[in-house]
């Protein structure tokens, strides 16, 4: 990976903790302070779409790295959080199919970065393995 990637992908990593947190902290202010809006959107919505774009970004992020079960993880949850922005647009026409399809999407994202989360620190083991802590006592 050439340094030109490698600070793209850096700034997209920093993107996507950074919108995380403030998608979540959107979410917790309309909570606490009894629904308020940013033009004409309810907080909660802003904390969405922020979610959305937090998870393209790692999406396209983990994509320049090659990791493609992480960009597919990332892809599935976008997917989600972007049809959990337009709800209002789609509930009426997937009707009972909707939640359902949407903890789908959630539930295989967050299953394809588990899988590459436990499939890397595998790797990780064979590639360097760590001494027992026992090995040094003598």
């Amino acid at each position: 990976m050439d340094e030109q990637t490698g600070s793209t992908v850096s700034v997209s990593i920093y993107g996507l903790w950074g919108l995380l947190v403030l998608g979540t902290l959107a979410v917790l202010t309309d909570v606490s302070l009894s629904r308020p809006t940013v033009l004409g959107l309810r907080f909660h919505r802003v904390g969405q779409l922020f979610f959305f774009l937090a998870f393209v970004i790692g999406a396209v992020g983990f994509s320049q790295l090659g990791y493609r079960r992480y960009t597919f993880g990332f892809a599935f949850l976008a997917a989600g959080w972007g049809l959990l922005f337009a709800d209002r647009l789609l509930g009426a026409e997937l009707g009972d199919l909707f939640i359902p399809g949407l903890v789908v999407l959630f539930v295989i994202g967050m299953a394809l970065l588990l899988v590459g989360i436990v499939s890397d620190e595998q790797a990780q083991e064979v590639l360097v393995p760590t001494a027992e802590p026992l090995d040094d006592v003598g």
